[in-house]
């Protein structure tokens, strides 16, 4: 990222605020991060990002009013902030019964501050966790843990593994659901800086 303002677009058909950032590419795109417009745009060479936004209203309108409920939803939730040794105790409790209930022997269990996942599982049975849960309420905690037991049964995302899920979290769609909003909560927050992470 080498450059970056902030401007307020209104007009008759799209009603948002955008940064631009400009980077060293060939073609511009948009993004939408936690419900934030981004209009990434080449360094080079003048650009017209005002006919670029408007020629996406459709888009741009489709991702703001998803995010906007998402907002609503996650209004629902507060963070809840715990020591990281009181977090740690409660991810191995929720390890060891969802172990024994899918029968699996992890090999390790570590606890790591991670910017693009909330847990991790590899071949050999090493699970990691992400510290930033630690913000986010007991069931939530003990789904991601579940999820990453999973993986030691399923590697991939297919119907098997959301069977095997659905035996302890038959709710599992609306738990990814409350996930996501409790990340909106994070980054919203003043807590740390904060990159959205995604479900391993």
């Amino acid at each position: 990222m080498s450059l970056s303002s902030v401007f307020d677009l209104r007009k008759p058909n799209v009603d948002t605020k955008y940064t631009i950032i400009k980077r060293n590419i060939k073609n511009p795109r948009l993004e939408f991060k936690h419900g934030d417009l981004f209009v990434i745009v080449p360094t080079r060479g003048v650009f017209d990002v005002e006919a670029f936004v408007t020629r996406h209203t459709r888009w741009i309108k489709k991702h703001a009013a998803y995010y906007e409920s998402l907002k609503v939803h996650a209004d629902k939730f507060v963070l809840e902030p715990r020591l990281a040794a009181d977090f740690q105790k409660l991810v191995i409790s929720c390890l060891d019964e969802a172990a024994q209930y899918y029968k699996v022997t992890p090999k390790e269990l570590r606890f790591k501050t991670m910017r693009s996942r909330w847990g991790s599982c590899t071949n050999t049975g090493i699970i990691t966790i992400n510290l930033k849960l630690r913000y986010f309420s007991d069931d939530i905690i003990r789904y991601v843990v579940c999820h990453e037991i999973v993986h030691m049964r399923v590697r991939r995302h297919d119907r098997n593994f959301y069977a095997l899920l659905a035996e302890t979290f038959p709710d599992f769609k609306d738990m990814d659901k409350n996930l996501t909003a409790y990340e909106y909560l994070l980054h919203k927050s003043e807590v740390f800086d904060y990159k959205f992470p995604k479900q391993a």
